[in-house]
């Protein structure tokens, strides 16, 4: 039935009526694959695939690829030369997904009267340990929701799945 009006109002020259009604129907299926690759990314174990990088220039690459909206500065402070075993495509899930984050979280509160965003990204040596941190100038994580951001499913995002997070400390314990 639907084919048949999107058809007809072709046929008729009204394509103008139909277009935003195709260009939502195409934004809900892409949104529904990714739910349904989330969900599976988050049911199945993936083996580590470790291999040695140059963490800074594989970061560096990492954060080339990322779209920083205009309004928020991107300040990068690493370490040089460290080289680190890592799995590169499931640790870029991990980066993606905190950059992807913080993002939103200042975009959601950005105000004119609210000082720059900042998206800071760093690593440092720690007791021999490598540390990588990603903070954000937004708004924070309000104390009763921070027990649950890493519960399957749960999200304070009126368009998120709630398995960003999950996904991402999976990886960091596999790691």
């Amino acid at each position: 039935n639907s084919v048949y009006s999107i058809s007809t109002a072709i046929e008729h020259g009204q394509l103008n009526r139909v277009e935003p009604a195709l260009q939502r129907a195409e934004r809900n299926i892409t949104r529904c694959d990714n739910i349904i690759t989330e969900l599976l990314d988050y049911t199945r174990t993936h083996e580590l695939k470790l291999q040695p990088l140059c963490l800074d220039e594989w970061l560096q690459r990492i954060l080339a690829e990322q779209t920083i909206p205009e309004d928020i500065t991107l300040s990068v402070d690493l370490v040089k030369g460290v080289e680190i075993l890592l799995d590169p495509e499931r640790f870029r899930r991990v980066v993606v997904n905190l950059v992807d984050n913080a993002c939103q979280a200042m975009q959601e509160t950005s105000r004119p009267d609210r000082p720059e965003q900042i998206l800071r990204i760093q690593s440092e040596i720690v007791d021999s340990q490598l540390k990588i941190s990603i903070t954000d100038t937004g708004p924070g994580i309000p104390p009763e929701v921070m027990p649950h951001i890493f519960e399957p499913l749960y999200s304070t995002k009126s368009f998120g799945v709630g398995l960003g997070l999950p996904i991402v400390k999976s990886i960091m314990e596999q790691h």
